[in-house]
């Protein structure tokens, strides 16, 4: 672990020495001596906080009722199951900021000093116990003597997904939180032979991120000096909430339940066109996610890095049943136990994202038929793909033998993280 203690004011230093990146217990210069020669370091002298992650049971559409971050758009909200709920606790990183959102510490999971996992049915909960050196408070302290931080947890960094998270480490030493989101830090899903990408629950899990504002007293941290006594963040009311990176493309086949004699079923869906790579954390400098800078908030603007679309990439659907995720009613209450899923990045209104629908007919004239259908043309009013949503659709036949969609957007209700125990 990579201990400083510098003045809060001293950026010269920091901009004309420091490479925290590559640095491990050397001197950061001739003249300054080494870091932990400095007047005021402490070995040992270390504040212990407990994290404790929590996934949302993935009961269906029918539960309410679940902290989330406020949908401002006003769609439904929907659990998520307990594959999109996972984290990975050993893939993430944790970033301190000081009162001024400028990084102060990046934490990697070697940096995680306890670790305990209790799984219940499609619920996770996930306890960290982690230290810092007192020293790295001292950049967060105010004129009043308190302690104003924020935590940004990014997970699942490269579970299922390569990713630029490497550069996710302590060289970030007082770039600012808006900085990091407009780096766009990116990850790529592994797709399959068969070009399918789900969460799994094991070695495949939705990217994440979350952050949050806090303020301590410093006789607070003062008593925290054990892993018995970890300050407590948060409440169980005020948990820090994650969102899931990507988006959820749901399609149900409702043909033959509104007209029988149709004898016509959908086979396959997949998605051609769309962005190969998504964004960690949302750019909240850009309109429409400008919330997300006070705390987790849904956003309803992609973020998007440049040459990121590819116009030949294809996801395919995967067809599930009740026994991956529940039965499910879509938002015109028709009941179904199967669906097609499908999981992608985000993407704009603009971008060329087609829905590609396979169905058969077993009548008279037996035949196989696709329906290539711009997500801009049935996404009415027209919106961009963004994070942490579900889009789903809803399938029939009319009489002239073309297909009519139903279509509605809804949020996953966000992980909760709480911050110490970060519960």
């Amino acid at each position: 672990m990579i201990r400083i203690h510098l003045p809060h004011n001293y950026l010269g230093l920091v901009a004309g020495c420091l490479c925290l990146g590559s640095l491990v217990a050397s001197c950061v210069s001739d003249d300054l001596g080494c870091i932990e020669d400095r007047p005021g370091y402490v070995e040992g002298n270390d504040i212990w906080l407990t994290f404790t992650l929590k996934g949302v049971p993935g009961v269906g559409r029918s539960a309410s009722g679940i902290s989330r971050a406020d949908d401002s758009a006003n769609h439904p909200e929907e659990e998520a199951t307990a594959a999109e709920n996972k984290i990975n606790t050993d893939d993430m990183r944790l970033i301190l900021f000081d009162d001024r959102r400028n990084v102060i510490k990046v934490l990697e999971r070697k940096d995680l000093i306890s670790f305990i996992t209790t799984d219940g049915e499609n619920n996770s909960r996930y306890e960290i116990k982690a230290r810092i050196n007192k020293a790295y408070f001292d950049f967060a302290t105010t004129s009043t003597g308190d302690i104003e931080i924020s935590l940004m947890l990014l997970a699942n960094l490269s579970s299922g997904v390569t990713s630029s998270s490497n550069d996710l480490t302590d060289a970030l030493f007082m770039k600012s939180a808006q900085w990091i989101a407009q780096q766009k830090y990116a990850f790529q899903p592994v797709w399959s032979a068969d070009k399918e990408w789900h969460p799994d629950g094991s070695t495949t899990c939705i990217p994440m991120s979350g952050w949050a504002h806090y303020t301590i007293k410093s006789t607070d941290l003062d008593e925290a000096t054990t892993i018995e006594n970890a300050h407590r963040l948060t409440t169980d009311d005020s948990p820090l909430l994650m969102q899931r990176a990507m988006a959820k493309i749901r399609v149900f086949d409702n043909i033959n339940k509104e007209n029988p004699d149709a004898a016509t079923e959908i086979t396959a869906v997949r998605i051609e066109g769309g962005n190969a790579y998504g964004a960690f954390i949302p750019d909240f400098s850009q309109s429409g996610c400008t919330e997300w800078a006070n705390g987790t908030t849904m956003v309803e603007t992609p973020t998007i890095g440049t040459n990121w679309y590819d116009s030949t990439l294809t996801i395919k659907a995967r067809e599930v049943g009740s026994d991956e995720g529940g039965d499910y009613t879509d938002a015109y209450d028709n009941t179904f136990t199967e669906a097609f899923i499908a999981y992608m990045t985000e993407a704009s209104r603009n971008q060329n994202v087609k829905l590609i629908i396979t169905t058969y007919s077993d009548n008279d004239n037996p035949k196989t038929k696709e329906w290539e259908l711009f997500l801009s043309n049935i996404m009415i009013p027209v919106t961009d793909i963004t994070r942490n949503h579900i889009y789903e659709f809803t399938v029939t036949r009319s009489m002239s033998a073309d297909l009519n969609i139903n279509y509605t957007v809804c949020p996953w209700v966000s992980n909760t993280i709480n911050v110490p125990p970060f519960d």
